[in-house]
């Protein structure tokens, strides 16, 4: 939807690695795109849209035009590839995509990839009802998969597959601290919730002396 290069879209360049036949990858350019490229990963380049949802009665309309533009692009973009499998990675795509998919005459299984909270209420009854329409969904945690299907009403076509770390790729020999520590990883923004760490260490370090947050 945005073609940046985050934890979600590393996942997703992860899934491309594991998959075999022809892969098309349709997001917008940036580096994303430019990763993918580089894995060998066929790019059909769409329109970059807001990534803004919520605010004022002005900013809902124009959320709900880039959405309508995005649903657009991803017909049109399924149309053009006639894929087996159209994946929806991300909260916008997996709003619009089941419709998009819908009606065509050679319609592809539908996967929705479901990677964080819901934001709100009422964004929260759109992806819970496009959900409700994908062949499968998949989310990266149990907490996110209870967060969007409280009432277990999708069953068996939800599945939690946890993104991998191959640990090869790490050195296993570092120097281990003479305290406690522990480790927050991800990008330090505001909705990553840096500050929940701080506040959680600081508690536990009431009974665990020297704890540290790295």
């Amino acid at each position: 939807y945005a073609g940046l290069l985050g934890g979600a879209e590393r996942t997703l360049l992860d899934f491309t690695r594991g998959l075999s036949g022809a892969l098309v990858l349709a997001c917008p350019e940036g580096p994303l795109a430019e990763r993918a490229r580089s894995d060998g990963v066929n790019v059909v380049p769409l329109p970059a849209r807001p990534l803004e949802l919520r605010g004022g009665i002005g900013e809902r309309v124009s959320a709900g035009r880039a959405l309508a533009g995005h649903a657009r692009d991803v017909r049109r973009a399924v149309g053009d590839a006639g894929p087996d499998m159209l994946l929806a990675w991300g909260m916008r795509t997996a709003i619009v995509a089941p419709a998009a998919a819908a009606g065509m005459e050679r319609r592809p299984a539908v996967v929705v990839r479901h990677v964080d909270f819901l934001p709100g209420p009422g964004i929260a009854r759109v992806v819970r009802a496009a959900a409700g329409r994908a062949d499968r969904v998949t989310t990266n945690s149990r907490a996110v998969a209870l967060d969007l299907d409280p009432e277990g009403t999708l069953g068996e076509r939800l599945s939690v597959i946890s993104p991998g770390i191959e640990l090869s790729d790490y050195d296993r020999e570092w120097e281990r601290s003479a305290d406690p520590e522990v480790l927050l990883l991800g990008t330090l923004m505001p909705w990553k919730r840096p500050d929940l760490a701080l506040e959680a260490v600081a508690r536990a370090a009431r009974e665990v002396p020297r704890l540290r947050l790295v």
